[in-house]
């Protein structure tokens, strides 16, 4: 028993969690019917189809409606079942517009017959309706129930859906409504956030188009799950891009069932005003409606928590939003009433439906919506104080000027490299006057004559930000260049509404001496040509005298003198070799291989050496071992004899 209370409360769980759909396609909707009229001079009568219907479905006057009309018929091809789907189409869009009926009606009754794949019953079934030609629904079930059971596709499915929605409440429209859980199971999910069915925009706006419409003839609401359906209407909306207009069409159809259905409605919450919340934007503005723009019925819309990202302090709790005078879909909330300190924070917010009991209607995406804002603040600083001082001296007490925030130092400053420059401040938040700490505090000097900047960082230490400069110690960083520097103050971040760069005072600097030439602009030099690169190769080697070098290559061929004299004092002769063809094949082949080689030393390269080496390799080797056959078995026949 517990574990059936524990199903059930999970089951209530999950048909009541929800996914946060965060834009609609209403602000989309001028572009997407500019779109589909740039195809509506197409040659192609599958595009005029989307295009024409795309606008039917929005409501939208087509232009050069009798323009279309007559060059229509002459574009359907009557012996093509899909033709005559989209040519009848397109007449129903531009509604003042006929086809001829009795060319088409033949192909369009095969649709009723056995054997007739849903794709075609579907596209058959659509055309009678808009031509006006009456089919047999006993005929049409009964092909439908044998055709489910033959396609066992999901696509096979969802036009099974469609079919039952234009037959009207049929005996099968309980079994057909049954198929639409069925097909929502096998929706794949898009990570972690969309859910598509195989086939992409083109089958999932057609099953949610057919599922909705088929529930108002059942009268029941489709089993779908609320994060089902909310992951679903997120991917129809990341399809609302799409460049064709068979995308654009099927991005509408679903929209549209998901906006005008009687059962289970998405609603999109979007951050109307801008994110940066500042003096002069103090309010969250969100827009509250279905994707085509509609207002919805709500009881009220609540900010569960405003909590500061950094550590989740809570600045609002259970707020309501207000809607505003301007627009019935639009709520408000001012944010900075409650003085909050700059940072990025994260609205959670719940929407509650107003009760209806006459309705069956429920809102899918009401809970876990999830806006991100950033408060802005302007800082000052304060307490901006400078002194020029000895580099070894390390307080600075007594020593020190102010200047006067937003204004420059009133005279001007000097310091050589025996000395060292010392400037601090402080940075407030203007609102909650409390110290603030900026992401970007730099301080940068200018030369006025040359335009060389250098940049250094303001470390801060506790509430105070200091820069110190040794200028005896910087003479790289500065390249020894004296003169008269601009010294600036940039401050920055990303929830600083105003940053600045304040001059707070003029310095001249006097280096030791000048390490690098001055230039009227020191950025010329990057500019200039660079120096030649001049590569010198190394010397070789001394080469040995020609007298050494004859008497070595006269060493080479010692080893073969020794050879003919071991031979002569052997008696070696060639009283035994044969004067045959094999004798001559074998020792011109020795005497190839050795030319061979001479000539890879000399001038070939090892791969096409190793090829001539294979070729005359096997010739010499088959004559070698002729030879050789015949001197052993001549050897053997004088032993013999003897």
């Amino acid at each position: 028993m517990k574990f059936l209370k524990l199903g059930f409360f999970l089951c209530i769980i999950s048909f009541a969690v929800s996914q946060h759909i965060a834009t609609t396609i209403s602000s989309d909707l001028p572009r997407l019917i500019s779109l589909l009229e740039s195809f509506l001079n197409s040659e192609d009568l599958q595009t005029l189809y989307y295009a024409t219907s795309g606008l039917s479905l929005l409501k939208h006057k087509i232009s050069n409606s009798k323009k279309l009309c007559s060059n229509i018929a002459s574009k359907v091809n009557g012996d093509e079942i899909s033709s005559i789907y989209y040519g009848s189409g397109i007449v129903t869009a531009l509604k003042d517009c006929k086809l001829p009926v009795d060319k088409y009606k033949n192909v369009v009754l095969q649709s009723e017959k056995s054997g007739s794949k849903l794709q075609d019953m579907f596209m058959g079934i659509s055309a009678a309706k808009s031509l006006g030609i009456k089919l047999n629904n006993q005929n049409i079930l009964k092909v439908l129930s044998e055709q489910l059971k033959a396609e066992d596709t999901l696509l096979s499915q969802v036009y099974a859906v469609q079919i039952g929605q234009m037959l009207g409440k049929t005996s099968m429209s309980d079994e057909l409504f049954s198929l639409v859980e069925d097909i929502m199971g096998q929706a794949d999910e898009i990570d972690g956030k969309f859910l598509q069915l195989e086939g992409g925009i083109g089958v999932t706006g057609l099953f949610l188009d057919g599922a909705f419409k088929l529930a108002d003839i059942v009268g029941k609401s489709p089993k779908f799950l609320q994060l089902q359906l909310s992951k679903m209407t997120n991917y129809i909306v990341s399809r609302k891009d799409g460049l064709t207009a068979k995308n654009v069409y099927f991005v509408i159809l679903a929209a549209e069932a998901l906006s005008t259905n009687s059962f289970q409605v998405p609603v999109a919450v979007t951050l109307h005003s801008s994110p940066l919340m500042t003096p002069s934007n103090p309010r969250v503005v969100i827009e509250v409606a279905t994707l085509l723009g509609k207002p919805v019925k709500l009881e009220n819309v609540i900010a569960d928590q405003v909590a500061r990202k950094e550590d989740m302090a809570v600045i609002v709790n259970k707020q309501p939003f207000v809607l505003t005078k301007e627009s019935n879909v639009l709520y408000e909330l001012d944010i900075l009433k409650v003085t909050p300190e700059a940072g990025y924070y994260k609205v959670l917010i719940t929407l509650n439906q107003k009760s209806d009991a006459k309705s069956a209607l429920v809102y899918v995406g009401l809970t876990n919506i999830k806006l991100d804002i950033k408060v802005m603040t302007n800082v000052v600083v304060e307490d901006a104080v400078i002194a020029v001082i000895d580099s070894d001296v390390t307080s600075i007490s007594g020593k020190t000027k102010p200047i006067a925030t937003s204004t420059k130092f009133s005279s001007k400053l000097s310091a050589d490299f025996h000395q060292k420059i010392v400037f601090s401040f402080s940075l407030k938040d203007k609102t909650s006057k409390k110290d603030f700490e900026a992401h970007q505090a730099f301080v940068r000097l200018l030369h006025q004559e040359s335009n060389q900047e250098i940049f250094f960082i303001a470390e801060r230490e506790g509430s105070v930000y200091k820069f110190d400069l040794n200028v005896g110690g910087s003479e790289k960083i500065f390249r020894s260049v004296s003169g008269l520097y601009s010294m600036d103050l940039i401050i920055g971040d990303a929830v600083i509404d105003n940053p600045f760069m304040w001059n707070f005072a003029d310095v001249s600097l006097t280096f030791a001496e000048e390490a690098y030439p001055s230039k009227a602009n020191v950025y010329d030099e990057h500019f200039e040509p660079r120096p030649e690169i001049k590569h010198t190769f190394r010397v070789p080697e001394k080469r040995p005298s020609t007298v050494v070098s004859s008497i070595f290559t006269g060493l080479i061929f010692v080893p073969f003198a020794i050879l003919l004299i071991v031979w002569i004092k052997l008696g070696a002769n060639f009283g035994n070799l044969p004067f045959s063809v094999d004798m001559i094949g074998f020792h011109g082949g020795l005497f190839a291989i050795f030319t061979l080689y001479t000539l890879f030393w000399l001038k070939l390269n090892m791969f096409t050496t190793l090829k001539c080496l294979a070729v005359i390799g096997v010739v010499t080797f088959l004559f070698g071992h002729r030879l050789l056959k015949f001197v052993a078995n001549n050897r053997l026949n004088t032993k013999k004899t003897d």
